[in-house]
C-alpha cells in the first residue's frame, strides 16, 4: 500500500516534540482530548530517556479540521507525522479513540511502527464500516452543530458512557465509623468564613470504618464488613475535574462533614466510587490519618521537592508533620520544623525531622546554623496573618514557598520583597485521588508510619471539650474520636 504523507491540508497536525531519546513515543489522545492531557506522562517518559511526540488529532486543539474526519483519515495524518517526526524506533501509545488510530496507523506503515501501547480502546467504533463511523461522529458532533458548548455537552455525553444507574443512590454505601479525626478545617467550619458548615451539619471528614450496607446496584466490589475509608469530596462524577481525579475542583462539589453529614456519627453514607479499601496490616487508627497525610503529600508534590534539598516547615501540627514525613520520604537533606509547642517539637524529632526551631525574628539565621545552608523550600502550615511575609523574608533567592495553612483573615505582603528574589509561591489545598491512593499504598507497604501523630483518642461524649482545646493546642497533635 502506498504510504500517505499528508492529510487534506498540506500541513502536519499540530504537535510537540520533547526529549532526545533514540526511541520516539507518539502520544495519541482520545475523543475530546488534546496533547496537553499527556503532560505528566511526557515528563515521566522524557525522564526515562524517551523522545516524546504528542499531537492534537485532526480537528482537535490547534490541528486543522480535515475534509472527512474518520479513523482512516486520522490514521493517514498519523502516518504523515511518524514519517516527518519519527526516529529509528517508534512506539504509538493510544488512548480510547487514539488507540483505534494507532492500530490503523500500524496497518498503513508496519515497518515504521515498532510497538503499540493501547489503553481503554477497541479495534474500531463498533466496526470498520465507513457508514457506521460517519454516523457515530455525526451523532457526537450534532449537539455542537446545534450551538451547545463543550462544557454544556460533555457532562451529558460522559454520563451516557456509564451504566444507567451509575450515578444513582443504589451505588452508595453505609459505613459504620470506627475513628474520625478532628481537623483544622472542622475548627474553621464552626465559625463564619469560607469554610463555615451549614447549620445543623454533622462534621468530620477524616473517617474510616467498616461497610454496614451495600447499595443494590453494587456488584461484587464491596461486601459488608470491608474495612474502608473514603474521599470526602463528592463531585458530579462527570466533569473534567472529576474524571481526572480532582473532585475538589468540581463546580458542584460537596464535602462530607460540611455540606453533607460527616464522620462524627455512628454511620456515614459514601459513594462507591469515592470509597477506598484499607489494606490488611494497617490499623484503623492509622487509616484515620490517610486524609491529612494526603494533604501533606499534595503540598510536597506541588513543591516539586528534589532529593538533597533543604526544607523549612513553619508549623508542627498534623499537616506540618505530614509534610515533614513526605519530605523525608522523597529524600530531603534537611527537614527543620518551626513550632511554639515543645511537645510538637519533640514529636517532629520523633517522626524523623533533622532539627527543630523556635519561631521568631531570627528563624532564618537559626535555620542556617542548624542545617549549614538556606532553605530551598518553605512550607507555611499554620495559616496566620504575617507568616507569608515572614516566609518571604526568610526565603533565599529563587527558592519556593508553599502556603498550606488556611488563613481566613486579611493579610498583607510586600510583593517587591519576593520580586527581587524571584521567588516562586504556589498555594496548596486538598489533594487528588492519586495522592489519596498513594498514601494508602505506602501505609499498606509499611513505607511510611505516622501513628505517632495520634496523641489523643476520645469518645464522642468527650469530643466537644477536645475539639475546643485544639483551638489553642499544647500537647495535642492529631486527636481521634472513637465511635
Amino acid at each position: 500500500m502506498n504510504q500517505p504523507t499528508v492529510y487534506g491540508v498540506q500541513r502536519l497536525p499540530d504537535h510537540s516534540v520533547t526529549g532526545h531519546g533514540a526511541t520516539s513515543v507518539f502520544l495519541l489522545h482520545g475523543a475530546f482530548g488534546a496533547k496537553e492531557y499527556w503532560r505528566r506522562q511526557t515528563e515521566a517518559l522524557v525522564a526515562a530517556g524517551y523522545r516524546v511526540v504528542a499531537w492534537d488529532a485532526p480537528g482537535y486543539g490547534l490541528s486543522p479540521m480535515p475534509d472527512d474526519f474518520s479513523i482512516e483519515s486520522a490514521a493517514r495524518a498519523c502516518v504523515a507525522l511518524v514519517e516527518a517526526r519519527g526516529s529509528g524506533a517508534n512506539i504509538l501509545l493510544g488512548h480510547s479513540m487514539g488507540g483505534m488510530i494507532a492500530q490503523r496507523t500500524f496497518d498503513y506503515c508496519p515497518e515504521r511502527v515498532h510497538g503499540l501501547i493501547l489503553s481503554s480502546t477497541s479495534a474500531a467504533f463498533g466496526g470498520r464500516g465507513g457508514e457506521w463511523q460517519k454516523k457515530f461522529v455525526a451523532d457526537r458532533v450534532a449537539p455542537l452543530d446545534a450551538g451547545k458548548t463543550i462544557p454544556e455537552y460533555a457532562p451529558l455525553m460522559l454520563k451516557n458512557m456509564f451504566g444507567p444507574d451509575s450515578m444513582s443512590s443504589n451505588t452508595e454505601l453505609v459505613v459504620q465509623v470506627a475513628y474520625c479525626g478532628i481537623c483544622g478545617t472542622d475548627l474553621h467550619s464552626t465559625r463564619e468564613g469560607a469554610f463555615a458548615a451549614e447549620c445543623d451539619s454533622i462534621l468530620g471528614h477524616e473517617f474510616c470504618g467498616h461497610i454496614a450496607e451495600v447499595g443494590t446496584g453494587i456488584k461484587n466490589q464491596w461486601q459488608v464488613g470491608d474495612r474502608v475509608t473514603a474521599l470526602p469530596f463528592i463531585g458530579c462524577g462527570r466533569c473534567v475535574s472529576c474524571v481526572t481525579g480532582r473532585p475538589f475542583e468540581c463546580a458542584q462539589v460537596k464535602l462530607t462533614g460540611m455540606n453533607i453529614p460527616g464522620g462524627f456519627a455512628e454511620f456515614v453514607k459514601t459513594g462507591s466510587s469515592e470509597t477506598l479499601r484499607v489494606p490488611d496490616g494497617v490499623s484503623m487508627q492509622s487509616a484515620a490519618l490517610i486524609e491529612p497525610l494526603a494533604v501533606g503529600l499534595h503540598a510536597v508534590r506541588i513543591a516539586q521537592l528534589k532529593a538533597g534539598e533543604r526544607v523549612l516547615i513553619i508549623g508542627g501540627g498534623p499537616v506540618g508533620l505530614a509534610v515533614s514525613l513526605w519530605c523525608q520520604f522523597f529524600g530531603a537533606q534537611d527537614v527543620l520544623v518551626s513550632e511554639f509547642a515543645e511537645q510538637r517539637l519533640a514529636l517532629a524529632r520523633q517522626l524523623g525531622a533533622t532539627g527543630t526551631l523556635t519561631p521568631g525574628a531570627t528563624l532564618g539565621e537559626e535555620f542556617g546554623d542548624v542545617s549549614g545552608g538556606e532553605p530551598d523550600v518553605i512550607f507555611e502550615c499554620v495559616g496566620a496573618p504575617g507568616l507569608l511575609q515572614a516566609s518571604i523574608d526568610i526565603a533565599p533567592r529563587r527558592s519556593r514557598i508553599v502556603p498550606v495553612g488556611v488563613c481566613e483573615e486579611p493579610d498583607t505582603i510586600v510583593p517587591v520583597a519576593a520580586l527581587v528574589k524571584e521567588l516562586q509561591m504556589h498555594f496548596a489545598i486538598a489533594y487528588t485521588r492519586d495522592d489519596f491512593e498513594t498514601v494508602i499504598a505506602m501505609l499498606g507497604q509499611q513505607r511510611i508510619d505516622a501513628s505517632a501523630m495520634i496523641t489523643d483518642v476520645v469518645t464522642l461524649e468527650d469530643m466537644p471539650s477536645a475539639f475546643e482545646a485544639l483551638r489553642s493546642p499544647t500537647s495535642q497533635c492529631k486527636v481521634l474520636t472513637e465511635l
